[in-house]
């Protein structure tokens, strides 16, 4: 509150698996993160309580703060019940070869049915049944914490129909009140890549998202000094114009 800050965005709240798992460089990762969810509704132990949860959210409210959470409907690990249950039913990209970036395995032709590990099974969200499932599912972390807005992961590894259909899901049910229910959506790219970011943005579709093409700029300037003011502000002009008439909050 003395810093200012009007608003918290929370790490995902999902209950992880313990153990470790396999990552990359030959280290082993936990799911500290909260991106590896084993439970559509559970919130990580290791990070409280349902009440402890409510009450930083009634905490934050009364001093003005809104609060977002981070949401993850691409995936899921394979311990979550989901896997289980959706396997036979279509539920998945059933690939689990194809590792996100390898080689045999790339971006540009995977993105949207990829997995970011062998244990982290894509969600199909081409699927009508998982789609409703998903929005369910994040209709209720909102509803049950009295929460003000998401951040949503892994944009690009979904449809833009998903993100529709997520947006629109979503702001059928909360949006009843006097507030909009803020969505921001993490469009990962590198430095003027304005089109993929802008194309999930608009009336029917995320109220923002970061902005990477700022970022790395910024980067450029502040931190390694290998550019200036006046290619921050071009930079500034560029992102003003691509989203310009989208009503975005980036």
């Amino acid at each position: 509150d003395d810093l200012g800050v009007s608003a918290l965005w929370l790490s995902p709240l999902y209950r992880n698996p313990e153990g470790r798992w396999p990552g990359t460089g030959g280290y082993e990762y936990t799911g500290y993160h909260g991106y590896w969810s084993i439970s559509p509704d559970e919130v990580e132990p290791s990070l409280g309580t349902e009440d402890e949860v409510r009450a930083l959210v009634a905490a934050a409210h009364d001093r003005g703060m809104r609060v977002l959470l981070d949401v993850v409907p691409n995936h899921v690990h394979e311990d979550h019940p989901y896997r289980a249950i959706g396997a036979e039913r279509g539920w998945f990209h059933e690939n689990p070869d194809c590792i996100c970036g390898n080689y045999d395995c790339p971006w540009e032709d995977q993105i949207q049915t990829c997995w970011f590990a062998e244990y982290l099974p894509d969600l199909a969200l081409e699927n009508p049944e998982v789609m409703k499932q998903v929005v369910t599912d994040t209709v209720g972390w909102a509803t049950r914490f009295d929460v003000d807005g998401f951040r949503v992961d892994a944009v690009p590894m979904m449809r833009r129909d998903a993100v529709r259909e997520l947006v629109w899901g979503l702001r059928r049910e909360l949006e009843q009140g006097l507030l909009p229910f803020y969505l921001v959506g993490e469009t990962f790219t590198g430095p003027a890549d304005y089109d993929n970011i802008a194309a999930n943005l608009g009336p029917f579709a995320l109220d923002g998202q970061f902005e990477f093409p700022l970022l790395w700029e910024l980067r450029n300037f502040i931190a390694y000094g290998s550019g200036d003011a006046a290619g921050l502000e071009e930079v500034i002009g560029l992102s003003e114009d691509r989203w310009g008439g989208s009503g975005s909050v980036m």
